[in-house]
This record gives C-alpha cells, structure tokens and sequence, in this order.
C-alpha cells in the first residue's frame, strides 16, 4: 500500500500551518521502515499489524493564551508482560504536553514537552503541580458510551462513573 505525499501535505498542513514543509525520505521507525518512492511521490507502507507499545489518553486541556495545552498520559499497555484489554484500569507511564498555537482562526501544534505531571513510578504519586487533575474529557467520553449500551452489557455502576464492576468471563454460569 502506498501513502501519497499529497495527502501527507494536507495532513502536515492541518496540524503544523501552511507554511510547515516535509522533507521526504526513507525512515524507520519501531523496527518499521518506511520507503519513500520518488517515482510514485508516495512512501511503500510495510505491511503490519503491530500495535503501539502505548495507548494515549487525554488527561486535560487548559487555555494558556493565545496557546491550548493538552496533557496526554501514555498507558504501558505491555508493561507487566501481558496485554491489558481493559485499560481504564491502568494508570499513565508518562505524560506528554502538546502545544497548540492560534494562527487566524485555526490551532496548529507547536511544540510537545515533558508534562509538569509525573507517572507513580518517577513520584510515588501522581501529581500535577499540587491539585489533582480534571476528570478526563476521554473518561467522560467512556462513561457517555457506557451509558448508552444496554442493561446486560453496560457494566454495573457503584458509587461514581467512573468506578465500575465487571464480572469474570470464566466464572459465568454456562448457558
């Protein structure tokens, strides 16, 4: 399969402005490369069905400005050696910000730094310069949709939205 660069441009355009070029050459990213073919204006995409090490959330996003600053928490998915299916029970292993700048009427991103919030294992606890951070939009999004399903599918709700039951697949009684 083949990705056209005239459909990188838009994309670069979208999140970087229109003044923001992208040089094209072959890279290799995660043990995956990435050819540029000159001839076809478009990079040979390798054939794969690996998934990130990471699944991102959205911990917050707060006004500074002219600039948003939106905090996304990265979930080791892997990180005790198994798969995690359900990750809202996991807690992010780094934090990443992403600086969004208004040029006109449109944001485009700036920069990504380091967030000022810290994963358990570099603090011992979580924090975000003293105050606990906002319920995350994504959160809200999960509780929103778990609403919407069903009684026999949406789990069971105990005390706030976002504490939830589920029961053991292997201990349900056969049918």
């Amino acid at each position: 399969m083949y990705l056209p660069t005239l459909d990188i441009d838009r994309a670069v355009a979208s999140l970087y402005g229109p003044d923001f070029h992208f040089n094209y050459e072959t890279f290799t990213d995660n043990g995956l490369t990435f050819q540029y073919v000159p001839e076809k204006n478009a990079y040979l995409l390798p054939i794969t069905s690996v998934n990130g090490n990471y699944s991102p959330r959205v911990m917050q996003i707060r006004r500074e400005g002219s600039t948003k600053r939106v905090t996304v928490g990265y979930l080791d998915l892997y990180g005790s050696g198994e798969i995690v299916f359900d990750p809202t029970k996991l807690e992010p292993a780094k934090y990443m910000d992403y600086i969004f700048t208004r040029s006109g009427d449109a944001y485009y991103l700036t920069a990504i730094t380091e967030s000022e919030m810290k994963a358990e294992s570099q603090t011992g606890s979580v924090s975000s310069g003293g105050a606990q951070a906002p319920v995350a939009p994504q959160d809200q999004v999960m509780d929103n949709v778990a609403s919407a399903l069903p009684e026999s599918v949406a789990p069971a709700q105990s005390g706030s939205a976002s504490e939830s039951t589920t029961t053991d697949p292997a201990s349900a009684p056969a049918e």
